[in-house]
């Protein structure tokens, strides 16, 4: 779907009448850049062709190899911008060692500075790109280098613990994946012996004073069913309520139904989305090259609202969706929590459980898990899938609401709170939401996971007592639809889901070491030891929930938000419109068509890697 994108957009450039001549080919200049500590980090520089007055930079640091194409590269010197790309600490030519995103904070700060310091260098500094290459700006913004003035994270995390190890538990598809293609298996190693969000970590996280220490523009770009939904949102919010008071009118959020490097693409996991939902390339460098003429040329402040994030519409048929683009002032935008709880007689609604009850007891074994199908994957089929197979398995135990009688809203975080015992020291509680049509399907909207030792804290292991209920708090992420009347809601709750994270050897012993055995998870839905979810309703009454007091429900835009002409996206515009490199913005002209294809092109060429 990428190719396919890409290939008009080049030959719609190709044919366009560019005003300024793009340099033949430009070469790099290899400069080895000096850390704090000594090491030498790889550095490719391009300079235009004949010297000038100090020009801004674009820099982009990488695990992946730092080279570029050389029509990339000649297309943004050609529009005024030196280019940077690095290979990060201990990856490519760079020296030390490879220790994912805990160097980034301190490296990107010295690069940054060392950029400021050359001649070619107005002293002015951007950072983009996706993924990995996402993830390191987040980290270079927490150190505060005087020079960085913006930074275009996509699919990034501003949490690299919480990325890699949601809840506690390991992700296999991603992260196992991701350093073995990567072929690190030092650093494989290494991260798995620090299961625990400690100090460990905190070189790779943006804290609290760190986030209030944020005086530059971010603008984060996202998607619903990617890998890193949480930490994009979470981030988001963190920032416009805690930035620096003169950044936080400058974080921008643009969020879409997309999987990991997904956004131009309509079929989402099984999805089909309208065409309004994608984020063609020529929309998406639009956007980005509005944000770095404010950041980097003094050019006028973007006129979006600080979040605009699609809401879903799911057909009947569980086949096709639709929606529309909505504005917040933050994220999670406005609603009110709606409580239901998993009943004994298999329904989902609100009021107290039986007085008492011996729970349901499911199989935990590591040898024969739940197959993960679809949902928030790097490396697996990812996005919507339908979860109906699943659901009817013995391992998993499901609540569902009745049918909507009114079209009904969510928008903002999901969160369950299940209340379970293991017959052995340690058990992982997974909870799927899925949205069932008309027809039976069961299309998953997010999912999360708890790992027992972790119920108290992910600061440190400790394992459960056996048999005695524990309360696992799961965070199933940010979602954003609509329920039709007809539609239900359904969640699942079981102890395996596989490729998706590594099963829970049975045992507190650490991973790294742990023999796997197969155990219970008991699960209760009893008044004492009661299982629920709450829900973000921003419109209407779930089946099976008290209605809300009169006014009490929040005010919400009026439908269209980011989709309207003057939020950066518009989604209902003809993508073909404007100048021939489908752009419709007054600053994306034709003089600019190569340079737009070219950024568009390193933005989403990464992101399938992380």
């Amino acid at each position: 779907m990428r190719g396919a994108t890409i290939v008009p957009l080049l030959l719609a450039c190709s044919s366009a009448t560019l005003p300024f001549a793009v340099p033949a080919w430009a070469q790099p200049v290899l400069e080895l850049v000096p850390m704090r500590d000594g090491d030498l980090l790889a550095t490719d520089v391009w300079l235009p062709d004949e010297p000038g007055a100090p020009l801004p930079v674009l820099l982009r640091r990488t695990p992946y190899g730092r080279a570029f194409d050389a029509g990339i590269t000649s297309a943004i010197v050609a529009l005024g911008y030196v280019l940077v790309s690095q290979d990060v600490r201990g990856r490519g030519e760079s020296d030390g060692d490879f220790s994912p995103f805990r160097d980034d904070a301190e490296d990107g700060f010295d690069t940054i500075e060392w950029i400021a310091s050359q001649d070619w260098s107005n002293g002015r500094v951007a950072m983009f790109s996706a993924s990995a290459e996402g993830i390191v700006q987040l980290m270079a913004a927490t150190a505060a280098p005087p020079a960085l003035r913006c930074a275009i994270p996509v699919v990034a995390t501003d949490d690299v613990h919480e990325g890699l190890y949601p809840g506690g538990a390991w992700r296999t598809e991603a992260t196992t994946a991701w350093l073995q293609g990567l072929e690190e298996p030092a650093a494989l190693a290494d991260l798995r012996e620090h299961e625990a969000r400690d100090d460990f970590w905190e070189p790779a996280r943006m804290d609290a004073v760190e986030r209030a220490g944020v005086t530059i523009p971010i603008l984060l770009i996202g998607g619903f069913h990617d890998i890193f939904a949480r930490g994009m949102t979470r981030a988001f919010g963190d920032l416009r309520a805690s930035a620096d008071p003169s950044a936080r009118g400058d974080q921008f959020l643009l969020f879409g139904p997309w999987t990991h490097g997904g956004m131009s693409a309509a079929l989402q996991g099984e999805v089909t989305y309208e065409e309004d939902a994608t984020l063609p390339l020529a929309e998406l460098v639009e956007v980005t090259f509005a944000f770095l003429d404010f950041c980097l040329r003094d050019g006028p402040r973007p006129d979006w609202a600080p979040a605009r994030y699609y809401h879903s519409r799911l057909a009947d048929d569980g086949a096709s969706a639709g929606g529309e683009w909505r504005e917040a002032d933050t994220w999670p935008p406005p609603s009110r929590s709606v409580e239901l709880a998993l009943h004994d007689d298999g329904t989902l609604r609100a009021g107290p459980a039986a007085a008492d009850g011996d729970g349901i007891e499911l199989s935990s074994d590591p040898d024969a898990p739940v197959p993960s199908v679809g949902g928030r994957n790097l490396t697996t089929p990812a996005g919507p899938f339908d979860q109906s197979e699943i659901d009817a398995r013995p391992e998993v135990v499901i609540a569902q609401t009745g049918a909507m009688i009114e079209e009904v809203e969510l928008a903002g975080d999901v969160t369950a709170r299940i209340t379970a015992a293991s017959a052995t020291t340690d058990v992982d509680v997974i909870v799927r939401l899925s949205q069932v049509v008309p027809g039976g399907r069961a299309i998953l909207v997010a999912d999360g996971i708890r790992r027992g030792r972790f119920v108290q804290g992910l600061d440190a292991a400790r394992p459960l007592e056996p048999g005695v209920p524990a309360v696992f708090d799961v965070e199933l992420g940010p979602v954003a639809v609509a329920l039709p009347p007809g539609h239900a809601l359904r969640v699942a709750v079981q102890a395996t889901s596989s490729p998706r994270y590594e099963p829970n050897p049975g045992t507190a012993d650490p991973i790294a070491t742990a023999v796997p055995a197969a155990t219970t998870l008991t699960v209760f839905r009893d008044a004492a030891r009661p299982s629920a979810i709450t829900f973000p309703v921003a419109r209407g009454t779930l089946p099976g929930s008290p209605a809300p007091e009169p006014d009490a429900g929040p005010s919400l835009p009026d439908a269209g938000g980011a989709g309207d002409a003057d939020a950066g996206v518009d989604a209902g515009s003809d993508p073909g419109g404007g100048d021939g490199c489908g752009c419709r913005a007054a600053r994306c002209t034709s003089s600019s068509c190569w340079a737009i294809l070219a950024l568009a092109v390193v933005i989403l060429a990464r992101p399938s890697r992380r």
